[in-house]
């Protein structure tokens, strides 16, 4: 008895001191080597990183203290924006926690808030990042791929960043041999024609800070070759020097099939998120529809909104596409969804169209520029304007140049789309059906149940439901996201200890103090309240998985035989054995049932081999140690009581 009580202390006293370590390990600043480049750019700055750091947080210390404190929960980033006003020839501190460590990083703002950005793009794609370094430099030069004889539209942007009149001239020199198809249509526009070039003379008045000048023209390229364009812009400012800027593109033309060997698909991803980041709480490849049942079943406990709005993507796709050329790639990304046997896209994927209210029979299509050398992510959104037909369905991307109609390579995918299975729809209508019955019973019988109890058994009752969610619920949530975001889905490993072996351990122990129907009903009603009072989140969702809990627990200990014999019950080796196996029965099914709510309520997923390992763990192992601990921990409970 005493070695049992020893090494339950010792093993909590462990537990505890090596969490401090950790904690005192991850949360203590270390010296990070690592070099960082700071960029001040209009509203900001960059920093730029020698090598990737993950980042947990950052703060920027001014003159006149603390500009900005923001955490980073731990992102991954090779330089980072920061959005800040910063003022003339000032010095600013940049404190940085990451992986290696804290560092701090001085930067001095320069004497001038930069005249005004101009980006060059041909092919044009989209606007530069107002943040982009680049297009605040006096010279730049840029390269890009084009496939031959395609049409390209190119464009000038000029942005001033002050509030005063400024006058903006320019030329734009096309090399001979490649055709203008679309002049600028911009007032005081002109264009001279030569044997060696093309000239496109432009001239105009911005007088607001962040006000725009936008310049496009069309170019047709020719056979295969390497042609430079040329933008030189002058800003001048009343009272003020002039300001030169230089921009060079050198367009490279290929051919249709070399344009496709610079490509390379590295990975593709069904569901992600928003940022392209996998979403590994589903399966790969695999789309979950809700039946119209649960729909409804999730619109009453709240978890799922009372309107679906179909022009909001109902998940996304991601690409990875590198280019292993020498020049940037402007694509076009097509992405598009078909039946297994045909190519017709299912009325369910066609995306909404915004002008007529209805759907579209096309593709989603998206723009990507590619830079040489570089791995690009594309996040695509995908639509479901009704709900389709459980199957097999096939995902077609396409990778199409920009200016071109023919791609330059295709791919295809299997797309599962699956409903709710069998084993889901019997838990959860199991679940709804005793939670209801529970809460039923306990309003008719409250006055019942709660007059076969002595006082002094309602407050030991009160003081376990406390303790439970003192070792069980508060550790979970203080370090429960800790532990998941270190071990992952092994973390049942860890936070089962005190979900599964110091819970199950208190209660036995309650209940072998006061072996009567309603003790576990008493105790989990404490430790919810103590649980949503603390933490907060009371919801309708919580009759399911709290009823569910209670009926599956009482029923256990009943049929064991523990409150149904009362005092009568023998507590030798075999009796606490089969209590054991009644109550690991019911964790089980008390985890399963839980699972296979989130995966209803909540269109969670998990792996088959986290299901299996879970319930091992916490509602075997766990659970029985905790039977005979129990056991033996109201050994000495009733002896002091004696």
């Amino acid at each position: 008895m005493k070695k049992a009580k020893k090494f339950f202390i010792m093993g909590i006293l462990i537990l505890l001191a090596g969490t401090g370590v950790t904690a005192w390990y991850l949360l203590t600043p270390h010296k990070a080597v690592q070099e960082a480049d700071v960029k001040f750019v209009p509203d900001g700055a960059w920093l730029f990183f020698s090598s990737p750091l993950r980042l947990k947080s950052v703060g920027i210390q001014g003159p006149d203290g603390v500009i900005v404190s923001q955490p980073l929960n731990n992102i991954k980033k090779e330089n980072l924006w920061l959005a800040f006003d910063w003022k003339r020839n000032t010095t600013y501190r940049f404190r940085l926690a990451s992986n290696q460590g804290t560092m701090v990083i001085k930067g001095k703002s320069p004497d001038n808030d930069y005249a005004a950005a101009v980006q060059f793009s041909a092919p044009f794609t989209s606007m530069a990042e107002p943040a982009d370094p680049m297009v605040f430099e006096d010279k730049m030069e840029g390269s890009s791929t084009a496939v031959e004889n395609n049409e390209l539209t190119c464009a000038v942007i000029v942005t001033t960043y002050q509030q005063a009149e400024s006058l903006v001239t320019g030329r734009v020199t096309i090399p001979a041999g490649v055709k203008v198809t679309a002049f600028p249509q911009n007032p005081d526009t002109r264009v001279g024609y030569g044997k060696k070039e093309t000239v496109i003379y432009f001239r105009t008045t911005l007088s607001g800070a962040y006000e725009r000048f936008y310049l496009p023209f069309s170019i047709q390229v020719p056979g295969e070759g390497k042609y430079r364009l040329h933008a030189g812009i002058t800003l001048k400012r009343a009272g003020d020097r002039e300001s030169f800027f230089s921009r060079d593109v050198t367009v490279k033309v290929v051919n249709q099939e070399s344009a496709g060997d610079t490509i390379k698909l590295v990975k593709t991803s069904i569901p992600v998120g928003i940022s392209g980041i996998a979403l590994r709480r589903y399966a790969a490849d695999t789309l979950y529809i809700q039946p119209a049942v649960f729909q409804k079943l999730g619109r009453f406990f709240g978890v799922e909104p009372k309107y679906i709005d179909y022009n909001h993507p109902f998940t996304y796709q991601s690409l990875v596409l590198e280019n292993t050329g020498t020049g940037s790639i402007a694509l076009l990304v097509n992405s598009g969804i078909y039946y297994k046997d045909r190519d017709i896209t299912p009325e369910a994927f066609r995306p909404p169209d915004l002008l007529t209210g209805g759907t579209k029979d096309t593709a989603v299509t998206v723009t990507a520029m590619l830079l040489p050398g570089e791995k690009t992510r594309v996040v695509m959104p995908v639509y479901l304007t009704s709900d389709p037909l459980p199957g097999e369905y096939r995902r077609v991307l396409k990778l199409i140049p920009m200016g071109s109609v023919l791609p330059v390579a295709e791919y295809e995918f299997p797309l599962h789309v699956t409903s709710m299975n069998l084993t889901a729809w019997t838990f959860t209508l199991f679940a709804v059906f005793l939670s209801l019955s529970a809460t039923l019973v306990f309003v008719l019988r409250f006055k019942n149940i709660v007059a076969g109890m002595k006082v002094r058994w309602l407050v030991i009752i009160s003081l376990y439901g406390a303790m439970t969610f003192v070792v069980s619920n508060l550790p979970v949530r203080i370090f429960g996201n800790l532990v998941s975001a270190l071990l992952g889905p092994f973390s049942a490993f860890v936070t089962g200890f005190f979900s599964e072996l110091l819970y199950w351990t208190l209660l036995v122990s309650l209940v072998r103090s006061i072996p009567r129907p309603g003790t576990v009903t008493f105790a989990t009603l404490v430790r919810y309240m103590l649980n949503g009072i603390m933490f907060g989140g009371f919801q309708l969702t919580d009759i399911l998985f709290t009823g569910t809990g209670i009926v599956v627990k009482e029923a256990a200990f009943y049929m064991s035989g523990l409150t149904r014999k009362g005092e009568k019950f023998r507590w030798n080796t075999p009796s606490v054995f089969y209590l054991a196996l009644y109550l690991c029965a019911a964790d089980a099914f008390i985890t399963l049932t839980g699972l296979y709510l989130h995966m209803v309520l909540f269109r969670l997923y998990f792996a088959d081999w986290y299901i299996y390992m879970t319930l091992i763990v916490n509602s075997l192992l766990y659970t029985f140690a905790a039977t005979f601990m129990g056991w033996r921990f109201s050994d000495r409970l009733k002896w002091e009581d004696g």
